[in-house]
């Protein structure tokens, strides 16, 4: 073979293998690009439309025949080479002005060597040589057709991304495309209760909802026996939230239900009934306390009020097959019930104080009742005896040596034990009596006894206080203790109680003011409130003051010096009672004030004028007394006002040092800032506290400023310091909120003190009266609330 024979040949067969290829891949993508197009268009329509199966399926069917034919045209061309002959005539057709030289050349080299011998070599190696130029002219292009179809599968790859990112439910669509037969819905439906139970005859209310694609409307299927046929219902949405609702009512054999929605379907569930535990019948014993001497009774309301220290036994009574059974308690442990002999369910406490509570039975099959409401009981403790001196019932006078006949009346819940009469000379130690007693009916009880004065050695204007006491038989958690008023007998030689003569103007009776700061005191409790010590010490401060008027009097001044010393003593008992008194030492202070007392009444023993006013004798002396009193009012108020004033001004500076370190809270990451937050923010509530000090004080002399402006101020001084320590614990955002609260607190303060200050607080009574009456308002106030007369 020459060389253009041979070189025709080698690209002949090199163009053949090249068409193979080129045939395949087109092949190969053609079938990837239908498959594809039909799998996008299909996921499309069915997005929109909701394909019915055979639809999809038929899609399905499309792409899978072009894969098929593809594939199948690509093993038919593996067996079915292409020829050189054959490469020849694709070239020819590609390019006309080929002629027909190259297919000849072909298939000579096809043939025999024998035909290429002879006389006709010539003409064949011509025709080779001929050929072998044309085919230097000619370079086929057999992969333009493979290009036209990778563009057409990349065209459907874009167009199957840019579905998936607009359409919300794409994968769902993809899903049902690529596998039609699984029935992919566009949304899933979430079914509540699924398989349950239901008491019988109740209701059930099954709730649906959907995620994917949200249908119109939902319906529920329910199956209500076998032989039945499934019902449609309509399940309606609840307030637009996607949440579609519809109740089964009276459930009375087992139901099969699922939820249906367009493309959806539910799995199938079922509602089983049942009979639930209940509680038939409840019967509770309540053994009180021994000492109250009551009955055990039997209730059978599961609410009910005892006495403090009763037991309660419980025997509830069930029904259905139960299991276990307690009752649940709102603020203390839970308490189990034990089953008895005769069914029922027992159990028994002692309660202490009132409480909410539940009963809770369950079965064997973990079903559950309860009570919707709680159950209460209520717990009332044994009060006290209650304890009236009737006669005499009041301050009496009486010679040194007579006998004075007490009758007492003592009236309590569960009976009293002992009643006794406690009496001392104001100044001296006291003494107990027992007393006789007699009982009138089941909780009241009268008793009897005799003071003696000859074995107190009265002297002339000495007293006695005297009250009785009583105690009740309560061993649980008393014994209860009660006092009557304090009453006091005066030896002196008026006709009239001194404490009780107000003669013929309204003048303010010293002697009275100081019996009933003591009677207040003796009633008052160590544990009292402070609150109550705090209006106990204004009491004693405006006897005081009262005092110190008459001290600075007329009548005074031209009184025996002995007079004097007394009325001086008495206002320094008066000054020592105040003190104890806000230190809430109620003995120490009981004590300073029957002092007090005694050296008020030896004043009076010296000063005739003292004795004719209180009998209400007319002197220049009582209007010497009113002007001074009209004086000291006058420059009390001016005091209370510069008072005010002080106070209103040092409550603003410190408000606005709190708002410049609110401000500076927001800049506190800065190095350092947070130590001299903590300090400055310590300084403002040192000065709060300080602020409330001085308005408890105010407060004290102040009838129009009440103890809760000082005790905002101290709240205000606790949130500030809270502050910083929150700060020093790096807690910035506490520390800037507790700061806050503080200053929103002193703000309503300083805006109390204002109103205060301009007038526009409304007047009491007290601040409405005039002096000398204003006085005897304000301790006949205080005592209404205060003294034994509560």
């Amino acid at each position: 073979m020459n060389d253009y024979a041979k070189y025709t040949a080698d690209r002949l067969k090199t163009s053949a293998r090249q068409r193979d290829r080129s045939t395949l891949l087109c092949l190969m993508v053609s079938g990837l690009a239908i498959a594809l197009f039909a799998f996008l268009v299909t996921a499309i329509l069915d997005h929109w439309l909701v394909l019915p199966l055979w639809g999809r399926i038929a899609a399905f069917a499309v792409a899978a025949i072009s894969i098929f034919a593809g594939a199948a045209g690509m093993i038919y061309l593996w067996w079915r080479r292409t020829g050189p002959k054959d490469a020849a005539l694709e070239m020819e057709s590609q390019r006309p002005e080929l002629g027909c030289v190259v297919s000849t050349a072909a298939e000579y080299l096809q043939s025999s060597p024998e035909s290429r011998d002879g006389s006709g070599a010539g003409m064949i190696q011509a025709l080779q040589g001929e050929a072998a130029r044309r085919l230097l002219l000619v370079e086929p292009d057999y992969y333009r057709k493979v290009l036209w179809g990778v563009a057409c599968v990349m065209a459907s790859l874009v167009g199957i991304g840019v579905f998936w990112m607009a359409a919300g439910s794409a994968t769902t669509a993809f899903a049902r495309a690529l596998s039609p037969w699984a029935n992919t819905p566009y949304c899933q439906l979430q079914v509540k209760p699924g398989n349950t139970g239901t008491p019988r005859g109740g209701k059930v209310t099954i709730r649906a909802t959907a995620d994917g694609r949200m249908p119109n409307s939902l319906a529920l299927l329910v199956r209500r026996g076998p032989e039945m046929a499934w019902e449609r219902l309509t399940m309606e949405e609840a307030d637009k939230t996607g949440e579609f609702a519809r109740t089964i009512d009276t459930v009375e054999e087992p139901i099969r239900y699922r939820v249906t929605g367009k493309t959806a379907t539910s799995k199938t569930y079922r509602i089983t009934p049942y009979v639930p535990p209940s509680v038939d019948g409840i019967k509770i014993g309540v053994d009180c306390p021994d000492y109250t001497g009551l009955d055990r009774r039997v209730v059978h309301s599961p609410n009910l009020t005892v006495v403090r220290g009763s037991e309660l036994s419980y025997s509830i009574g069930t029904s259905g097959n139960i299991a276990k059974g307690k009752l649940k308690f709102a603020d203390r442990s839970n308490l189990s019930l034990k089953q008895s002999g005769d069914g029922s369910w027992a159990a028994s406490f002692l309660p202490k104080s009132g409480c909410r509570y539940w009963i809770e039975v369950s079965d064997t099959n973990g079903r559950t009742a309860l009570n919707d409401q709680p159950y209460r009981v209520s717990v009332v403790p044994d009060q006290p005896p209650e304890v009236t001196i009737s006669d005499p019932g009041k301050d009496i006078r009486s010679g040194p040596t007579n006998q004075i006949p007490v009758e007492i009346t003592v009236t309590d819940d569960f009976g009293v034990n002992e009643v006794k009469l406690v009496y001392q000379k104001v100044g001296g130690s006291k003494r107990e009596m027992a007393c006789s007693t007699e009982k009138v009916s089941a909780g009241e009880v009268k008793a009897t006894a005799t003071i003696d004065l000859g074995e107190l050695n009265l002297k002339p204007y000495e007293l006695v206080s005297y009250y009785a006491k009583a105690r009740d038989n309560n061993r649980m958690d008393g014994p209860g203790i009660g006092k009557s008023s304090v009453y006091f007998i005066e030896y002196t030689t008026n006709a009239t109680v001194l404490s009780q003569c107000r003669g013929g103007g309204k003048r303010i009776n010293i002697l009275q003011i100081e019996k009933q700061i003591i009677a207040a005191t003796e009633k008052a409790d160590s544990e009292a409130p402070a609150e109550r010590f705090g209006k106990l010490t204004s009491m004693q401060k405006e006897a005081k003051k009262f005092a110190e008027l008459f001290q600075n009097s007329f009548i005074l001044s031209v009184s025996p010096d002995e007079a004097k010393a007394e009325f001086e003593q008495a206002i320094a008992s008066m000054a020592e009672a105040t003190t104890f008194l806000s230190n809430r030492r109620k003995q120490p202070a009981l004590e300073r004030e029957q002092d007090a007392l005694g050296h008020l009444y030896q004043a009076a023993r010296l000063l005739p004028d003292l004795r004719s006013m209180c009998q209400g004798g007319s002197n220049k002396c009582t209007k010497i007394v009113l002007q001074a009193i009209e004086k000291l009012k006058k420059q009390q108020q001016v005091e209370q006002q510069e008072g005010l004033t002080q106070a209103i001004r040092r409550a603003e500076k410190i408000a606005n040092r709190q708002a410049k370190l609110n401000k500076a809270y927001k800049q506190s990451g800065k190095e350092g800032e947070e130590g001299t937050l903590s300090k400055r923010q310590s300084a403002i509530a040192q000065k709060a506290k300080r602020l409330a000090k001085t308005l408890r004080g105010l407060s004290g002399r102040d009838s129009r400023i009440s103890y809760r402006v000082s005790r905002r101020t101290e709240k205000a001084a606790r949130k500030w310091q809270n502050a910083a320590g929150a700060v020093r614990r790096d807690q910035v955002a506490q520390a800037r909120d507790s700061a806050l609260k503080g200053g929103s607190i002193l703000r309503e303060v300083i805006s109390d003190l204002r109103r205060i200050y301009h007038g526009r607080n409304r007047p009491t009574k007290l601040a409405d009266q005039r002096y000398p009456k204003e006085f005897e308002g304000l301790v006949a106030e205080y005592f209404k609330r205060l003294s034994y007369a509560e």
